[in-house]
């Protein structure tokens, strides 16, 4: 318990403001907004976005999708974002 003192003091207790310990260690949050989720083997745009959010990522950022269109859910292009870290 010693040996991790020092770094569960910064920590929010268990069950209290879990969105700010969901978050703990980024630079901020940035929400990305688009007609559609971004389908990298159908079109260069989409993978601009998808990029986009990667750089994004990689630069100590929270990034969430969201969609004009959500209703329609598309579980491959949902879940390759998901596993890169990106909220959908």
């Amino acid at each position: 318990m010693v040996r991790w003192q020092a770094t569960l003091a910064s920590h929010e207790l268990p069950g209290q403001f879990v969105d700010n310990a969901k978050d703990r260690g980024h630079r901020g949050r940035v929400l990305v907004i688009d007609h559609l989720i971004p389908m990298p083997d159908r079109d260069s745009g989409s993978v601009d976005a998808y990029n986009m959010m990667l750089v994004l990522r990689d630069f100590g950022y929270q990034v969430t999708f969201a969609s004009d269109d959500s209703l329609t859910f598309r579980p491959k292009y949902t879940r390759a974002l998901q596993r890169v870290g990106v909220e959908v």
